[in-house]
């Protein structure tokens, strides 16, 4: 029962934009499970610890709670799980300045047979790496997608981020659309408070 409620505290957290918080909640849960055989549960909160430290830009301490949740899920993963793991990498390797292992891994999670938000996140990342080399097109295009899956997703904190980045690359790139791009971040953020969150 601890362990469910430090998670959902987790979850909740992190879908208004607390990540602090969140993390606080999933280190309790990850210290709770290490106590006990539940060896998939454990990788999961690593995999959402690493999810957290990388919207901190703490690359290194990501790698390590993916690095542990891998070696937890062993050789045949569940697909939810492959997709996630292989998409926080590419984040990683963004957060490094490595964009071409970034887009690999990115474009590798699009190429699992994942769920729509999981493909929403797997864009992101891909349009993130794709800005980074300078590819505006492309990474315009990957946003674009990106937005309308996890708005349509109601994953409203992610697509508010997303939408953001891309508002910023049009913006860089002297695009007209930037200011309705950027106007609709700010919408999506407001989606994103607490009161109106419903991510599980």
């Amino acid at each position: 029962m601890r362990v469910r409620l430090y998670w959902s505290m987790a979850r909740l957290a992190e879908a208004e934009g607390r990540p602090s918080r969140a993390l606080a909640s999933i280190r309790k849960a990850i210290a709770l499970l290490e106590t006990t055989e539940d060896a998939l549960n454990l990788a999961r909160a690593h995999i959402l610890a690493s999810r957290l430290l990388i919207e901190r830009e703490k690359a290194d301490d990501a790698a390590r709670h993916v690095e542990r949740a891998e070696r937890l899920l062993g050789v045949a993963p569940a697909m939810s799980d492959l997709a996630e793991l292989t998409i926080q990498r590419a984040r990683i390797a963004r957060i490094r300045g490595d964009a071409e292992t970034a887009i690999a891994f990115a474009r590798k999670a699009l190429a699992l047979e994942s769920s729509p938000v999981d493909r929403g996140y797997a864009l992101t990342a891909l349009a993130d790496a794709l800005a980074l080399e300078k590819k505006t097109d492309e990474a315009d295009a990957a946003y674009r997608e990106a937005v309308d899956i996890l708005e349509g997703e109601a994953r409203w904190h992610a697509a508010a981020n997303a939408c953001r980045a891309w508002g910023n690359l049009l913006r860089g790139a002297g695009k007209e659309e930037a200011l309705d791009v950027l106007d609709r971040a700010a919408e999506l953020g407001t989606r994103a408070a607490p009161q109106h969150t419903v991510e599980r």
